[in-house]
Parts: structure tokens; sequence; C-alpha cells
């Protein structure tokens, strides 16, 4: 008795076209590799008074992986402020969508500069003379950890010392925030 088995005809070209090479999983990235960015543009904000106002709320991040580290990197331009003013920014980072349930990161040593302020706020714009001082100010976080992946939040808060208020990104030129997802 014969038996006959039919194979479907094998093109090896049409195979490796359907195969999808262009994702790579995460779970199979080299520790280091970047496997997420998040980067947002505000436009010029001005807080009046002496006391701490929000100038990001809630920025929210999806990381995806759940133990891997965050590079922030704040680019405020033209910080401008009024005579003796003391500009400081807080950044708040977590899982909660209210600032002060999560972790105050300017106050511990995540910072990749040693420009500290009075109780560790990072200070923003140093001794305003009234003549609308123009500071551009680069600050980065490094080895920020993650809580998991679900949904996180960063909310920027500016403290002035004096009535005279703040101005981040004077003359249009806004301000950003990068977010880098590292791998470990």
């Amino acid at each position: 008795m014969t038996v006959r088995a039919n194979k479907p005809a094998f093109n090896i070209r049409e195979k490796l076209k359907s195969l999808d090479y262009s994702h790579l999983p995460y779970e199979k990235m080299p520790s280091g590799s970047v496997i997420s960015t998040e980067t947002k543009l505000f436009a010029e904000i001005s807080t009046s008074g002496n006391s701490a106002q929000n100038i990001v709320s809630n920025m929210i991040f999806n990381p995806k992986l759940g133990n891997s580290r965050l590079l922030m990197d704040f680019n405020l331009r033209n910080v401008t402020g009024g005579t003796d003013n003391y500009t400081s920014i807080q950044v708040w980072w977590g899982t909660s969508s209210t600032y002060s349930e999560n972790t105050r990161l300017d106050s511990n040593a995540n910072s990749g500069t040693n420009d500290r302020g009075k109780n560790g706020i990072l200070y923003l714009c140093k001794r305003g003379t009234g003549a609308h001082d123009i500071n551009t100010q680069s600050y980065m976080f490094r080895d920020v950890p993650v809580f998991g992946t679900m949904k996180h939040y960063l909310t920027l808060r500016v403290d002035n010392s004096s009535s005279s208020g703040v101005t981040i990104g004077r003359h249009s030129t806004g301000y950003s925030i990068a977010i880098q997802e590292i791998k470990q």
C-alpha cells in the first residue's frame, strides 16, 4: 500500500516578508536600551504671589517594563523674576494623580546638578533684579525608579520668594520636559 503525503508549497521569501522584525520585544532588548520616550513642549506661563503653584500638572508617562529606570530632562528657558525674587522648582513623581501623595525628586540625590537651594529645592532664578533677568536652566534626574507598568504622573511646581511672581518660557520660547525609559 502506498501512502502519499502532500505538503503545501513553501516560499521562503514570502515567509520572511510576513515576519515582523520591526518590533523587538522589550524583554529581549539589552540593558541600557531606551525603551520609550515622552517629550512635551509647554507654552509660556506666569505665576503671581509668593506661594507654590503648578506649572505642569500630571504629565502622564506609561512605563513599558516594571523594573526600568528613567532619565528626566527639564529645559526651562527664559525664566524671569522680580527684584530680590528667589524662584525654585519642586518635582513630584509617582502613581497618584494627587501630586503630594507622590515622591518629591528634587529633595534627594537623583539630580545631575550641584545647584541646590535651601531645603533641597532646585533654584531656577537666583535673586532677580527686577529688570526681567533671563536665565535658562536645565536639570536632569537620572536613575528615577518606576513603580510597575501602571500610569505615572509628573508635576512641576514653582515657588516664589516674593510677591512679584515669575515667568517661565518668556517671549513664547516655552519650556520642555523629556522622559526616557531605560531597560535595566
